[in-house]
């Protein structure tokens, strides 16, 4: 009985290992480490995109513990996966200049997150498998905006789309779109073009100014 109880909990933290500790840090470092580190050094982790709209894909299931109370993927932990879905897409495109840009500050380029909008559709149950579509959507002066959507494999239906607005930082100074994607050599008239058809779908995530000022009132508590 007690070599059952054993096994059958070994199985469980195997089903949910992106769940234990530390697991998202080492699942995020691999991707930083593979596409920026490695890639330096191996011809096998290079990366050269030809497009700078093309998708990335990134394949994973909806383990155990990331479910909620309805048995479903639980929302937080969709935001979890954009991490990690959308660092590969970031470190594969714009892997030259990661490694060769020359920054004021010495070290590499950082890309933290301004804003994410997501929109649920469909439920990931336990054990589903899917995969995550990011593509650069557009950009402007300040911003670049990720497109990324949620596909459960098989049936192919999107369960969830998000759109996310990051900022190009080196150290406090900001990195404008145009001159990273100019460095990686994926700037041309027809990916200017399609930005500009393109930053029509977010122009209502460049500023949130009015929301950040919005006046919550006084609680009811």
């Amino acid at each position: 009985m007690y070599t059952w109880v054993k096994y059958l909990l070994w199985a469980f933290a195997l089903s949910t290992y992106k769940s234990l500790p530390f697991a998202y840090y080492v699942r995020i470092y691999w991707v930083f480490g593979s596409n920026l580190i490695l890639a330096k050094y191996f011809p096998y982790w290079k990366f050269t995109a030809k497009d700078i709209f093309r998708v990335d894909r990134f394949q994973t299931y909806n383990s155990p513990l990331e479910c909620d109370f309805y048995l479903h993927k639980n929302n937080a932990c969709y935001f979890e996966e954009l991490d990690i879905a959308r660092s590969q897409l970031m470190t594969r495109n714009f892997q030259h200049f990661f490694h060769n840009y020359p920054t004021k500050s010495g070290g590499y380029v950082f890309v933290p997150v301004a804003n994410i909008f997501g929109s649920f559709k469909k439920e990931i149950k336990p054990f589903a498998r899917y995969h995550i579509d990011s593509r650069i959507l557009a950009w402007d002066d300040k911003w670049i905006f990720i497109l990324s959507k949620f596909v459960l494999n098989g049936s192919e239906a999107v369960a969830s789309t998000c759109v996310t607005k990051y900022v190009l930082k080196d150290g406090r100074k900001t990195v404008q779109p145009i001159e990273a994607i100019k460095f990686q050599g994926l700037y041309n008239d027809d990916a200017a073009k399609q930005n500009e058809e393109n930053l029509k779908l977010c122009s209502w995530l460049v500023n949130t100014d009015q929301l950040d000022s919005f006046e919550m009132g006084i609680s009811n508590l």
